[in-house]
């Protein structure tokens, strides 16, 4: 990791998820329907950008094992819809 603010948003990452590991506390960061978890108040957290979580493939990494091991443990359900599910809109009726 060449970048030294990519190192320091990894380094508070993991100090946020070894203290919310500490504390227990991981349902105060999911969202509502329990299908993920907050990345706005994650990142605030952090004090860095939602999308370094996204974009930063060492935190997106340690995020997708964080979220496996919450849907193990229940307090995150596993997103099971398929993609076009997902993407689906009624149409809107037309005259």
């Amino acid at each position: 990791m060449s970048n030294p603010a990519a190192k320091v948003n990894l380094e508070r990452f993991n100090a946020f998820v070894d203290e919310r590991k500490k504390q227990g506390d991981w349902e105060d960061y999911t969202l509502p329907n329990r299908l993920d978890l907050n990345k706005k108040m994650i990142a605030r957290e952090c004090e860095f950008d939602r999308k370094r979580i996204t974009e930063n493939s060492k935190i997106r990494a340690k995020y997708e094992d964080v979220k496996a091991d919450l849907i193990a443990k229940g307090i995150l359900i596993e997103d099971i819809r398929t993609p076009s599910c997902l993407l689906y809109t009624s149409p809107s009726p037309r005259d």
